[in-house]
């Protein structure tokens, strides 16, 4: 009975070592990018997986073709937007899209350091948490976007969406307009309205009505709702009239603060691409309304970690001690400046952080409308600006507290070390050269490859420096088989930085021994 046992064993190990290495035949392959793609079973009528069968097309090709069926011509439209969901091309575009929403922790506006869904009605339908992912998703699908771009300019991209009108009826919806302030694709009418309320300019704060002027007032642009058929760039514009500072406590009204842009396009960026969505620094920046940055205890820190952590794959600290030992002050007002544990993170985050000292973020108004015509209309949603600088830059990294950091010219450093081992240290003076900074690092071309490397193979790909002497242990524990798999990563990653095209390293993972293998081995 014993011997059978291991007989038995023996031949299903026997049989598990063939199949990790046993290469897909045609028709699996096409099978796994399909479900991987589409999201569903290869339909029986399927006429690639015909020609599949008879030979006439190679599976990697088809699973390629699938791919094409999403790409955006030059209005931001996949070409079978009318279908919706019905169409291959819409699923196809969704289903990336949500892979690029998993790169952010930070997904939605209530995320953003004190927000009240009272206090500030309306964000919701004024900022689309989507905006960073499109930016990923474009350069995938759209040939006139590098990958570098999306760390670079000032260019915003916004989702084109149609209703889905079969899923509203499944779900008892019968009426044919939009949810208040969002828009079906092509709707141009006027039934629902994105009314903002605006701190008043003149007039004092005496009640949660409107008894002010017309002036304080102002429609903003509507969002769009339903599946995603399109990216295209936002040239939306929305200039703001004034805001509060500080809707709990004292009011700040924004034309009252020494320096503050109080009138401003809440539809601009702040450079570097991502980085510099409102949006974006505001679910990450981890501070609250009305906020000074003083270059010590307030800075946006926690959004410097995020970026990193999304495009970069770092995980703190990156900086070996030997780095920070000059930077180390016994004698510093601020704690963590005196311990070198503490300094190897902050070196990197609050240097990289100073190139937004200058902004700040308030709410549209100072209280919720609840009286007069334009009770539980008018929508106050948060709102970020900036200081006008009017100080001399610091070059170097302060280590008190200075009350005048948020008023000064913008500046930094990108302080790091590479997953190679390199030492990157560059000055910056704004958002972005920050972004240029990190997308010209071959870490911002390996994280995207491990991401996409992941996702097509289930294969988690550790980056980190090995030849940092703390990783001596983790090297050690390092197979053969994670070697390899971290030098077709690298190569992936050295190859995206020289085609810049994200559709380029898809068809490289889907056309590796990797992906063509049963187990992905």
């Amino acid at each position: 009975m014993f011997s059978f046992r291991v007989f038995f064993l023996s031949l299903i190990f026997l049989n598990l070592s063939q199949a990790f290495s046993q290469e897909l035949s045609a028709q699996k392959i096409y099978r796994r990018c399909f479900s991987q793609l589409v999201q569903a079973p290869v339909p029986f009528n399927d006429h690639k997986m015909t020609k599949i069968k008879t030979g006439h097309l190679d599976p990697v090709t088809a699973c390629l073709d699938l791919l094409e069926e999403a790409s955006l011509d030059s209005n931001g439209m996949i070409k079978d937007y009318a279908l919706g969901s019905k169409s291959v091309g819409q699923k196809v575009l969704q289903t990336f899209h949500d892979f690029h929403r998993t790169w952010f922790s930070a997904n939605t506006l209530e995320q953003i350091q004190d927000y009240s869904e009272e206090l500030n009605k309306g964000s919701t339908d004024i900022y689309d948490p989507n905006e960073q992912a499109y930016y990923i998703t474009n350069a995938l699908f759209s040939g006139a976007q590098k990958y570098s771009d999306i760390l670079k300019g000032v260019k915003r991209f916004k989702g084109i969406r149609k209703e889905n009108v079969d899923l509203n009826r499944r779900i008892g919806l019968f009426w044919n307009f939009s949810f208040p302030s969002r828009v079906k694709y092509g709707d141009s009418s006027s039934l629902e309205q994105n009314l903002v309320a605006f701190r008043s300019m003149n007039k004092a704060f005496d009640t949660n009505s409107d008894n002010r002027g017309d002036e304080d007032f102002s429609f903003a642009p509507k969002l769009q709702i339903g599946e995603l058929i399109g990216i295209k760039e936002n040239t939306d514009s929305f200039v703001f009239k004034n805001l509060s500072l500080e809707p709990l406590g004292a009011d700040r009204p924004g034309n009252k603060e020494s320096q503050l842009n109080y009138q401003f396009d809440l539809k601009e960026s702040f450079g570097g691409g991502v980085l510099g969505l409102p949006s974006y620094f505001m679910m990450n920046m981890g501070h609250t309304r009305g906020i000074k940055f003083n270059g010590t205890t307030k800075l946006p820190r926690r959004w410097i970690k995020a970026a990193f952590e999304t495009f970069m794959c770092s995980s703190f600290p990156t900086l070996r001690e030997s780095d920070i030992r000059a930077l180390i002050n016994v004698n510093s007002e601020t704690p963590f400046r005196r311990s070198s544990s503490c300094v190897q993170c902050h070196a990197t985050l609050d240097q990289a952080a100073s190139v937004a000292r200058n902004l700040t973020t308030g709410s549209s108004d100072y209280f919720v409308t609840d009286k007069g015509r334009f009770a539980n209309y008018a929508k106050h949603p948060i709102v970020i600006t900036k200081y006008n600088s009017s100080k001399k830059l610091k070059s170097e990294w302060v280590d008190k507290v200075d009350s005048e950091f948020h008023i000064s010219a913008s500046g930094g450093k990108l302080y790091t070390r590479s997953t190679s081992g390199e030492l990157i240290s560059r000055e910056l003076q704004s958002i972005e050269e920050l972004g240029l900074a990190m997308s010209q690092t071959i870490d911002f071309y390996n994280c995207a490859a491990k991401r996409y490397f992941e996702f097509f193979t289930g294969i988690q790909v550790p980056l980190y420096d090995r030849k940092d002497p703390r990783n001596e242990e983790l090297n050690k524990a390092l197979t053969e088989e994670h070697l390899k798999n971290r030098e077709f990563v690298e190569s992936l990653g050295r190859n995206l930085q020289h085609t810049q095209s994200l559709k380029n390293l898809v068809q490289k993972i889907m056309k590796s021994k990797f992906y063509l293998s049963e187990n992905y081995r």
